[in-house]
């Protein structure tokens, strides 16, 4: 989950490729429709099985389709005004152009073969029967558009409203509110794998303990970050950093000696048996030093 509200979560590559799991979706959620979606290219191009269907009308969790655009590979659906800038071309063996009401044109309307009206008089007359069959043609597209709508209105609510925007869901608005950044620091550690952590003092560290060199005089500060209500720590996590003493820092040594920082005299016997210096296990807060 990448949360960033004041800034751009961005994603940049030679190609950009993007894959759902066997048959699930793929989601693109602008503010729960209150902002756009856009692409941005030299084309756009769409490969679809089935198609393609634009429902005009939901927003946030209300599902209500009031117009459908829909394009499928046997039939398109426009449901508003149509403005062509070219031509209107039918293609196939007798294609027809229906319309509820009338056809006007600034110049002539030709045919080669008929024309025909109701009533006849100069030109042809039309059977009876073509009125029903008009009448059959409107209202099975008609039934067509309200079906889309109901089947829009009723995948938003599943697709989106439900799956999404439900309590504890990715697109919750009180979910979205209280997601913030946090560490994995975890009571029992295991996120860090640091239940068992002994980190030894730095060789610079061990000379300034020792009184052989300087620097280092301020200790490094870690910083939590408040997440629902816990105080969180980057590793090595707040209870190896706070609690646990598991900072390993020297407080002498068997064959140096600290005065003048050099090695001690043989004579004292210390390297016919030697040993190691001595440590003292503390925590890493207020021990762990840093230079300035």
């Amino acid at each position: 989950m990448l949360k960033a509200t004041e800034s751009v979560v961005a994603a940049y590559g030679g190609n950009v490729y993007l894959r759902s799991g066997a048959s699930q979706n793929i989601v693109l959620d602008a503010d729960k429709g209150r902002s756009r979606v856009e692409f941005y290219g030299s084309r756009v191009t769409a490969f679809c099985r089935n198609g393609v269907d634009f429902f005009i009308g939901p927003q946030n969790e209300e599902s209500t389709v009031d117009r459908v655009f829909s394009f499928e590979s046997n039939t398109v659906v426009l449901p508003g005004d149509l403005l062509i800038g070219g031509n209107l071309v039918t293609t196939g063996d007798n294609k027809s152009v229906y319309v509820s009401g009338g056809i006007f044109a600034k110049n002539g309307i030709a045919t080669l073969k008929y024309f025909a009206q109701a009533k006849a008089g100069m030109v042809g007359e039309v059977p009876e029967e073509l009125t029903g069959a008009l009448d059959e043609v409107f209202d099975l597209n008609i039934s067509l558009v309200d079906t889309l709508k109901t089947f829009g209105t009723e995948l938003h609510q599943a697709d989106i409203v439900q799956s999404y925007y439900q309590e504890n869901q990715l697109g919750s608005d009180v979910n979205i509110t209280n997601m913030q950044f946090s560490y994995r620091d975890t009571d029992d550690q295991q996120q860090y794998k640091t239940a068992n952590l002994l980190w030894d003092q730095r060789r610079w560290e061990q000379f300034v303990s020792l009184g052989l060199g300087t620097g280092g005089d301020a200790t490094w500060v870690e910083n939590p970050v408040s997440y629902q209500g816990k105080e969180l720590y980057p590793w090595p996590g707040r209870k190896a950093w706070k609690e646990d003493a598991a900072f390993l820092q020297v407080t002498d040594t068997s064959m140096i000696e600290p005065s003048n920082g050099s090695a001690k005299n043989r004579s004292t016997g210390v390297y016919d048996n030697p040993t190691l210096g001595n440590v003292q296990a503390v925590t890493m807060e207020g021990a762990y030093r840093q230079i300035e």
